[in-house]
């Protein structure tokens, strides 16, 4: 920090949309354990700042009627609003898909101990750790908690 300050006079610090944050995740707890040096965006994706209806009408003024819908913030917000709607599910799916890869995260079969075992020995810890892995992997899989994720999100969404 001592040299930031030294070549540019300021502090860095990094800039995260929520695409960044699953669902188990606490934006705040992060920023926190970040020491000032993470700050994260209310929205979703840093390219739903583009999409605001204020920012759209003025840019037709220029182009467009006074009586253009597409000078109109109210008719542009609920033009935005019903596109929303139509990508709802689309994006509650992307959510869900990642939380759930980031909940079972890759696959885990080496056994400790595994030095100076016999092709049986090391076969059968190999096999006991695959179906370790594969009840863990089944937790995060399972229909109750997969649903109540779907459902969770869905209404974040909404």
């Amino acid at each position: 920090m001592v040299l930031e300050r030294a070549l540019w006079g300021v502090d860095f610090f990094m800039v995260c949309d929520h695409d960044a944050v699953t669902l188990d995740m606490d934006a705040s707890t992060l920023e926190a354990k970040a020491n000032g040096k993470l700050r994260m965006l209310k929205r979703y994706h840093l390219e739903n700042y583009f999409l605001d209806e204020n920012v759209i009408s003025k840019i037709f003024e220029p182009l467009e009627p006074p009586e253009s819908p597409l000078r109109n913030p109210t008719l542009i917000a609920e033009m935005l609003r019903q596109v929303a709607r139509e990508y709802l599910s689309y994006a509650a799916s992307l959510i869900v898909s990642a939380a759930i890869r980031e909940r079972a995260g890759n696959v885990d079969v080496m056994p400790k101990g595994a030095d100076n075992k016999s092709v049986d020995e090391i076969a059968a810890a190999i096999v006991a750790a695959a179906d370790q892995e594969k009840i863990r992997i089944g937790k995060e899989l399972g229909p109750e908690k997969t649903r109540e994720l779907v459902e969770v999100t869905m209404r974040r969404l909404t």
